[in-house]
């Protein structure tokens, strides 16, 4: 995973500086506690779908790998992240499954994400 890149951690202050509801990894500002529930939740998901995808042992219980699932979960994730209040979203997940989140939010207007 390594360090977060200094220019997205700015911009998340940046936007909480300015009244702008954000989410970085595990920081929010501006949403409710529900809304960082739901990006916590977003983050799991990921670090999940992270070891699933990198690890050489199979899990306990294999189904929850399947991509099948992990492709389920994620629109479910994803979903309930959008609706979480947050106007800004940065950081892992959602450079690696930014196709996913426009066709879910296809009103939103800018999508930036570096890593």
């Amino acid at each position: 995973m390594g360090t977060p890149h200094f220019g997205v951690v700015r911009r998340h202050d940046l936007a909480c500086n300015a009244s702008i509801p954000s989410c970085h990894w595990l920081c929010c500002c501006g949403v409710s506690a529900e809304g960082l529930r739901r990006q916590r939740r977003a983050v799991h998901w990921y670090k999940h779908f992270e070891h699933c995808a990198t690890t050489s042992k199979r899990p306990a219980n294999a189904t929850t790998c399947s991509a099948r699932l992990l492709l389920t979960q994620l629109d479910v994730v994803l979903s309930d992240v959008l609706t979480g209040g947050a106007v800004v979203l940065s950081d892992s997940p959602y450079p690696h499954v930014l196709a996913t989140l426009l066709a879910l939010a296809p009103h939103v207007r800018v999508a930036q994400t570096t890593r």
